[in-house]
């Protein structure tokens, strides 16, 4: 796989890294919904490459007689697209990547191999010179539309980005909106909104230049950028609500919970920082973090909310 390639699954995993930003703080259980974004973003960017590989051992087949059947290396590489999107289907992250990893990419290599050795030398296959040149002619139109494939999912796959990125935007208003309304300092979570919607733009840009290098290499700057706006936002929510918890704690008994707490959002913020480039292993790690951080947080605050309630009714008991 080649660099380009390489940046377009990059994209094609960015919108479900998105979703899963977006539905953390509501519900992880969700987060099977994203998967299968990202899976089926996958498989788009995967199924131009199979049906490459599968027309050029058509045309081998059908135009050049003599030439090695290949048909077994088709059935393998056709039969992978079918076990891809029974996985993506179902969410199946972990299954579908370990198929890629351990079948496909090796089916892949072994097909590749097969076409590049007929093409590299097609005088054993007593082929004339007019024929020869309608052959590579052939080849060309193919890998024309391949290029349009590719590029095609490139931006389809940007333009899915950036409404995931337009919906956290939005989601996220909403969710300062309400913490104003209950009085809590929400400054610096519409500094985080403010940037985001700036990177926004950036890949708006240049999906309007419908040029696929420019639009993969903007999605890849702004993937890191959103994905550490979106973690930024989550550890300055929770931060406010530790905030606010330590006021009512007036004696100090969660003090203690409250640190761990505070601990685990530094954890995770250490990892989200400007710059830095995300691997999904970092992700699930930053969002671990300030997974426990929000329960910890949430405990306690039932905690605290459940002993003023009892006193208050003991109080009215006339206890």
């Amino acid at each position: 796989m080649n660099v380009m390639e390489n940046k377009r699954l990059v994209l094609a995993a960015f919108t479900a890294l998105i979703a899963v930003c977006l539905l953390t703080a509501v519900s992880v259980a969700k987060a099977g919904q994203a998967n299968t974004v990202i899976l089926d973003a996958r498989l788009d960017v995967l199924s131009c490459r199979i049906d490459f590989a599968s027309v050029q051992i058509d045309l081998i087949r059908t135009d050049i007689a003599g030439a090695p059947d290949l048909s077994t290396d088709k059935v393998k590489i056709q039969a992978g697209i079918g076990q891809l999107k029974a996985y993506a289907s179902s969410g199946d992250k972990e299954n579908f990547s370990k198929y890629v990893v351990n079948n496909l990419a090796a089916d892949m290599k072994t097909a590749s191999e097969h076409i590049q050795a007929v093409k590299k030398d097609y005088k054993k296959y007593n082929i004339s010179k007019q024929e020869k040149q309608t052959i590579k002619a052939a080849f060309k139109y193919k890998a024309d539309k391949y290029r349009t494939c590719m590029n095609s999912t490139t931006v389809a796959n940007a333009k899915q980005a950036l409404k995931a990125i337009d919906k956290w935007i939005d989601n996220a208003q909403k969710r300062i909106d309400q913490l104003k309304g209950k009085g809590y300092d929400t400054s610096g979570l519409s500094a985080i909104v403010a940037d985001a919607k700036g990177n926004y733009q950036t890949l708006s840009d240049a999906i309007a230049t419908k040029d696929a290098k420019k639009v993969s290499e903007a999605a890849t700057e702004v993937r890191d950028k959103h994905l550490h706006y979106c973690a930024n936002f989550r550890g300055a929510e929770l931060t406010l609500y530790i905030e606010k918890l330590e006021g009512i704690d007036t004696n100090k008994k969660y003090t203690a919970a409250l640190d761990q707490a505070g601990k685990e959002i530094d954890a995770a913020l250490a990892i989200a920082v400007p710059g830095h480039e995300y691997t999904e292993g970092e992700f699930a790690a930053v969002w671990t973090d300030l997974n426990k951080a929000g329960k910890t947080i949430s405990d306690t605050a039932k905690s605290i909310k459940g002993k003023k309630q009892a006193k208050k009714t003991t109080t009215k008991a006339g206890a």
